[in-house]
């Protein structure tokens, strides 16, 4: 029996690593690709490929130019390639979410994202989703929270498994802050300062290169603009936290 899912992500993974997929039908009814025959407006016209399927494909040939190499310096946003893929692979998420996250899930395509590293594995659990019980406890269980716009000494907020809220500074200084639990698709955190506080995970955009480009992190937030609490709202998972030292977020 023909296994049909693997031959369609076989053809989605081919076409997309297509520069601009673009799509040139010939009298003979051959099929080539170019860097320059076309604009990137028309070769998406004239292939059928959707914006998002041509954002996604730019990113692949973007990994293939870079040949897998590290940046120099990776928290310089706007010269490292690895958030370049993550600017055009949230742009493609935003323009159609369920078609983009299913040529993202297809194998091959999903393995070549996957060897940017810890950027593309944040970046996923970033992305615009209807939260639950189950993705929630994926993304509080053992995770740190850094604040969108850190202070110095950096610090951060950890969710553990075992329901704790710990702030952790930069010396590795532990400070309990309270607890945390799931309730729908709210996060309740008990803080002793604060009380009960519902909070609520949205994915937001995270700007870079002069607002030009960005990408998805999570948002851990309140709306209540009363709350006390131990950190400055929002805290953020994503792609830059954790990796950049004192400019986290």
């Amino acid at each position: 029996m023909v296994n049909t899912n693997w031959l369609l992500s076989d053809v989605i993974y081919r076409s997309l690593r297509c520069r601009f997929c673009i799509t040139v039908f010939l009298s003979l009814g051959v099929v080539s690709c170019s860097d320059q025959t076309l604009t990137a407006t028309q070769s998406t016209e004239q292939s059928g490929e959707t914006a998002a399927e041509k954002l996604v494909g730019e990113a692949l040939t973007l990994i293939d130019r870079e040949n897998h190499s590290e940046p120099e310096d990776p928290c310089d946003l706007s010269n490292n390639w690895k958030y370049g893929v993550l600017s055009r692979l949230s742009r493609a998420m935003e323009l159609d979410p369920a078609g983009t996250a299913t040529i993202i899930d297809s194998p091959d395509v999903y393995d070549e994202l996957a060897s940017l590293g810890t950027v593309f594995e944040k970046w996923r659990l970033a992305i615009p989703r209807q939260w639950n019980s189950v993705g929630i406890n994926e993304l509080m269980t053992d995770r740190e929270w850094w604040p969108y716009r850190n202070e110095f000494p950096p610090s951060w907020v950890e969710t553990r498994r075992d329901g704790s809220v710990v702030r952790v500074d930069f010396l590795g200084e532990e400070t309990a802050l309270g607890s945390w639990q799931i309730d729908g698709e709210d996060i309740i955190m008990s803080i002793p300062a604060s009380g009960s506080l519902p909070l609520r995970v949205n994915s937001i955009r995270y700007a870079f290169d002069q607002g030009k480009s960005w990408f998805f992190v999570a948002a851990l937030e309140t709306d209540s603009t009363d709350a006390q609490l131990p950190w400055s709202n929002p805290l953020i998972v994503g792609p830059r936290s954790g990796d950049c030292g004192d400019y986290n977020f």
